[in-house]
């Protein structure tokens, strides 16, 4: 099932000013037609609208691989090649490049074996469905 989103913008409240500020943030990266890919949802029909979110959970757990990790990693390895540089001309830039290529990888290792967001939807009051009911 494929779920498409309105731009942030479109909302009532955020254009009178009075909503959560995301249609002001989503100016900043004019994103538009954003879609997304779930299982089949059972008792879901095309036109629905729908609200999606991340379990707190899994946002902690994502937002540690791709920040917290990578930085140790970094750290770790400026300390490192700093010691093991100490006293050579390229100590600073060898640390400074050995911390950078430690984080890289770490990322991309941790992006492959990312289980992903598990997106919640659940369905809103003013759907489709339950106007036509």
């Amino acid at each position: 099932m494929t779920l498409e989103f309105e731009p942030a913008s479109s909302c009532e409240r955020c254009a009178r000013g009075e909503g959560c500020g995301a249609g002001a943030f989503s100016r900043l990266f004019a994103r538009q037609g954003a879609t997304l890919t779930v299982k089949a949802l059972p008792d879901f029909s095309c036109g629905d609208r729908v609200r999606v979110g991340v379990d707190e959970r899994s946002l902690l757990t994502g937002s540690l691989h791709l920040y917290g990790w990578p930085l140790l990693a970094f750290l770790v390895g400026l300390v490192v090649a700093h010691g093991f540089l100490s006293g050579t001309p390229l100590q600073e830039p060898g640390a400074l490049a050995t911390g950078l290529m430690a984080a890289f990888l770490t990322l991309h290792i941790l992006r492959k074996r990312s289980p992903g967001l598990n997106p919640v939807v659940e369905r809103l009051s003013c759907s489709r469905q339950s106007r036509s009911t």
